[in-house]
């Protein structure tokens, strides 16, 4: 969840700039989304609360439920995601990753995805983020 606890983000304003920006729950580091022009950017979304003690599958579920969230707060939803970026700690997970990634994607047309590699913050086995239009 970006780093911080999901009850902060959640009451967090949106702030726009006088360029037309949107920044959604917006800290001092970094805003859960940016919206400019339609289109939206997210943070990179993990499982935050108790993530040692769960697996990659529940992990991967936890970061896509944070992800839907913070879309549907943008104005759209996993159907009009444009791109998708993965990140797995350790590639023995990608079949665990995949299988729940699979379920949830959409059916109706799945975005262009990418998924590498890399050395996550423990306990973090997985994050994702996207760039979706905004519909609503």
């Amino acid at each position: 969840l970006c780093a911080r606890s999901r009850d902060m983000a959640e009451y967090a304003p949106t702030l726009k700039n006088d360029d037309g920006m949107e920044f959604v729950e917006p800290e001092t580091r970094m805003s859960s989304a940016v919206v400019h022009n339609g289109i939206i950017y997210t943070c990179g979304m993990i499982c935050e609360e108790g993530g040692e003690n769960k697996d990659v599958k529940q992990q991967t579920k936890d970061a896509l439920d944070e992800l839907d969230r913070v879309l549907e707060k943008c104005g759209s939803d996993k159907h009009h995601i444009l791109q998708m970026q993965g990140w797995v700690d350790d590639m023995s997970f990608l079949s665990d990753m995949n299988s729940v990634y699979d379920e949830w994607v959409s059916k109706e047309g799945p975005p262009g995805r990418a998924c590498v590699q890399a050395k996550l913050v423990p306990p973090c086995k997985v994050e994702f983020k996207c760039t979706a239009v905004k519909f609503k």
